[in-house]
């Protein structure tokens, strides 16, 4: 089970056309993958599906925490958290928890599942060249298309390019060195960092707040001098209608 990806602006393929032509319209279509930090990428994937299978039921299989982490690594979310996440995606008919990470015809046949959906490129693993070689080779693959510049590794190493700045983030919400398992040293220096960046931020409030009031007091005096420029020809007039100057 792979990571799933969608490229954008691509027209319906041949294969695609030629497995929806062939493709009863209730069929049920199953898509599988881990969905760690659920993306639009993974939901245009259920998407295009949908809109291929209109009438189809879309079946999505989640992996484990357990398979995952021997498979493929790491996840940020637990299953459950990963179970919910795709099934509240508005394209998803049915969820299968614990999906096997090689598909093969037990399970196939177990949930009916006429059709599956995944990105065309060979997938393998220590024991297989491909884990959906079962179903293209006779036919029941249905090739989806790749979503650009996003992935949940992506995400991640957007988050590790700014790890100081996350890390100051989440100190600033109230979350513990110990929490985010950093040395005392990390902590207190990223406070320090903290403090610099409050008092420069205050340091600019306040000559915003000087600029402003010396804005004001310029207006102020500019308003005078208009009065006062105002006021004088009054009394000039008045000089001269009084005199005959």
């Amino acid at each position: 089970m792979a990571p799933i990806r969608f490229e954008e602006n691509i027209e319906t393929s041949r294969e695609q056309k030629r497995v929806a032509a062939n493709t009863k319209k209730s069929a049920r279509i199953y898509c599988d993958g881990v969905f760690d930090m659920f993306h639009y990428g993974h939901a245009r994937v259920f998407e295009q599906v949908k809109k291929k299978f209109p009438k189809g039921v879309l079946i999505v299989g989640v992996c484990n925490k357990k398979t995952t982490h021997e498979n493929k690594g790491k996840t940020l979310m637990t299953s459950e958290e990963r179970y919910e996440s795709v099934r509240h995606c508005r394209w998803v008919d049915e969820v299968v928890k614990d999906a096997p990470w090689i598909l093969d015809e037990g399970f196939i046949k177990k949930h009916r599942i006429d059709i599956v959906a995944h990105d065309p490129e060979p997938y393998k693993t220590p024991t297989a060249e491909d884990v959906y070689a079962c179903v293209k080779q006779t036919g029941r693959f249905f090739p989806t298309k790749r979503t650009k510049n996003i992935s949940t590794t992506k995400l991640i190493t957007r988050i590790l390019k700014d790890y100081d700045g996350f890390l100051l983030r989440s100190l600033k919400r109230g979350v513990t060195g110990k929490e985010l398992r950093i040395s005392f040293a990390k902590e207190k220096g990223l406070l320090f960092r903290l403090s610099i960046e409050r008092l420069k931020t205050n340091m600019k409030k306040r000559e915003e707040r000087v600029l402003e009031k010396l804005g004001e007091l310029k207006d102020n005096v500019k308003e005078k001098i208009h009065l006062w420029e105002e006021k004088s020809q009054e009394i000039i007039q008045s000089f001269i209608s009084l005199f005959g100057v």
